[in-house]
C-alpha cells in the first residue's frame, strides 16, 4: 500500500471528505460538523470518535488517507454508526479486562454496522455477517452471542467453510474494521453511560434537524432511532447530574488496605484522596426564578452532605459575589445579586486566574443566552439549562432542568 502523499494538506483533504458527505449523505455530514477534529499518528486505526466533555473525531493520517475518497467517506459513516448506536458504552462493562471478549465485541459491533452501509463505500477488507454465515440486520448483542459459537469461523465463501483470515496488506493481522473507542476512554470518554447517551442523543437530534432544513435524506434506520427517542421515557435529570459529579470526583482516587472494593470484594479498596471541588455559577440576569434557585440549592445540599466542597458564584454581566455554599441556603430564599445582562466569560477568567481556583467540575445554571467563552480545557464544564433556553456553547456536558426534575434522556438502539 502506498504511503500518503506528503504534499497533500491532510486538514484540507479531510474537509473535502466532510463536504462530500454533506452533499451525498447529509445526516452523517452534519454529525461530523459538530465534532472537534484531531490528527494522531499514534492512533492504531484509521479513525475513531471519542465522546466526552468535548466530542472529537480523531484521524490517523498515515492510515486514513491511504484509502480512496469514497472509502474515507464510508469509514466515517462506519464510525458515526458506532456512536449513534451507543455500541462502545453498551459493551464497556461486558468486556472490561477481557481481551478475548473485547475482540469478540469489536467484531460483533462491526457486523451490526457494516450490514447497513453500501458495500462500495467500504474497503474490501472489512467484515460482513455473511463471512460468518450469519444474516444481516441484527443487533450487536445478537452477533456477540452468535460469535461465542466456535463453529462460527470467518469464511470468505459465506458457505461455512473455514478459510484463512483476511489480513491487512501491511499489518499482517486479522482484519477487523476495529475502530474501537474503548481505547480512547482515558482521553475522550470514560463518562457515565447516561451522560454519554445524552450527548449522542443531542448529536442525532441536531444533525436530523439540520438535515431536514437542507431537504436532505435521513437513513431509514436513523429515522426509526429518532422515532424511538421521541417515544422513550424520561429519566430524572438530577440523577444524571449526580453521576457526573461522582465521575468528576473519581479523578483523584487512591487505594488502601483498610478499605474493601465494593465491586470486587477485594483489598486494597479505592477511596477519594480529597473531597469533590465543585464550583457552581448561576446566571442572575433575571432569566432564572428564585423558586428555581431554591430547588437547585436543595440538590447542592445533597452533594454537600456527600462531602463536596462547593463554591457559589453569582454572575450576570460580571461576577457579583463568590461565596462558600452553606447547607442552610436551600431552606431560605436565596439572596440574588445582579439581575443585569449575561456574560459567561468572567467566571471562566476568574477560575483560570489562579491555579488554586481550578475545580474538579464547573456547573453553570443558566438559560444559555450570553457570550461565547473559550473552552477552559483545564476543567470539565456542565451547563444546566432552564426550560426556555438555547445551547450556550459547543463544549461541556449539557443537561436540561425542568420543574418536574426530569431530563429528556431517551434510548432504544440496535
Amino acid at each position: 500500500m502506498n504511503k500518503p502523499n506528503s504534499s497533500v494538506n491532510p486538514w484540507l483533504t479531510l474537509s473535502k471528505t466532510v463536504t462530500q458527505l454533506l452533499s451525498q449523505f447529509p445526516f452523517y455530514g452534519h454529525v461530523l460538523t459538530s465534532l472537534a477534529r484531531k490528527m494522531d499518528k499514534n492512533l492504531p486505526f484509521a479513525a475513531a470518535i471519542g465522546i466526552g466533555r468535548k466530542s472529537v473525531l480523531v484521524i490517523n493520517p498515515d492510515l486514513f488517507f491511504n484509502e480512496s475518497n469514497q472509502h474515507r467517506s464510508g469509514l466515517l459513516i462506519h464510525e458515526i454508526e458506532h456512536v449513534i448506536r451507543l455500541h462502545v458504552p453498551r459493551f464497556r462493562e461486558k468486556i472490561k479486562g477481557n481481551p478475548y471478549l473485547k475482540e469478540q465485541a469489536n467484531i460483533a459491533m462491526d457486523l451490526a454496522v457494516n450490514s447497513t452501509i453500501q458495500k462500495d463505500l467500504l474497503p474490501d477488507w472489512v467484515l460482513y455477517p455473511e463471512q460468518f454465515d450469519l444474516p444481516g440486520g441484527q443487533t450487536a448483542e445478537w452477533y456477540f452471542m452468535q460469535l461465542k459459537d466456535p463453529q462460527k469461523k470467518l469464511s470468505t465463501t459465506g458457505t461455512g467453510d473455514t478459510a484463512s483470515p483476511a489480513t491487512h496488506p501491511e499489518s499482517g493481522q486479522l482484519i477487523r474494521d476495529d475502530f474501537d473507542t474503548t481505547d480512547l476512554d482515558e482521553e475522550y470518554g470514560d463518562i457515565p453511560f447516561e451522560l454519554e447517551k445524552n450527548i449522542v442523543h443531542e448529536l442525532v437530534k441536531n444533525a436530523s434537524l439540520e438535515t431536514d432544513r437542507s431537504k436532505g435524506h435521513i437513513p431509514g434506520h436513523v429515522q426509526e432511532m429518532i422515532q424511538t427517542l421521541n417515544q422513550a421515557p424520561r429519566v430524572l435529570w438530577n440523577q444524571v447530574f449526580r453521576r457526573l459529579c461522582q465521575w468528576a470526583s473519581l479523578k483523584e482516587k487512591a487505594y488502601s488496605k483498610k478499605r474493601r472494593s465494593r465491586r470486587y470484594g477485594t483489598r486494597p479498596g479505592p477511596y477519594l484522596k480529597r473531597r469533590l471541588k465543585l464550583v457552581v455559577a448561576f446566571d442572575t440576569s433575571g432569566s432564572i426564578s428564585t423558586e428555581d434557585l431554591a430547588w437547585f440549592f436543595s440538590e447542592l445540599d445533597h452533594l454537600s452532605k456527600q462531602g463536596a466542597q462547593i463554591t457559589l458564584i453569582q454572575c450576570d454581566a460580571s461576577i457579583q459575589i463568590v461565596e462558600t455554599y452553606a447547607r442552610t441556603f436551600h431552606r431560605q430564599s436565596p439572596q440574588v445579586y445582579g439581575r443585569g445582562g449575561t456574560a459567561f466569560t468572567p467566571v471562566f477568567e476568574y477560575l483560570l486566574e489562579e491555579k488554586g481556583r481550578i475545580p474538579d467540575l464547573l456547573v453553570y445554571f443558566t438559560d444559555g443566552y450570553g457570550d461565547n467563552p473559550p473552552d477552559p480545557k483545564a476543567f470539565p464544564v456542565c451547563w444546566i439549562y432552564t426550560p426556555s433556553h438555547r445551547k450556550a456553547v459547543d463544549f461541556g456536558f449539557h443537561l436540561e432542568y425542568e420543574p418536574t426534575c426530569e431530563l429528556k434522556v431517551k434510548g432504544g438502539f440496535s
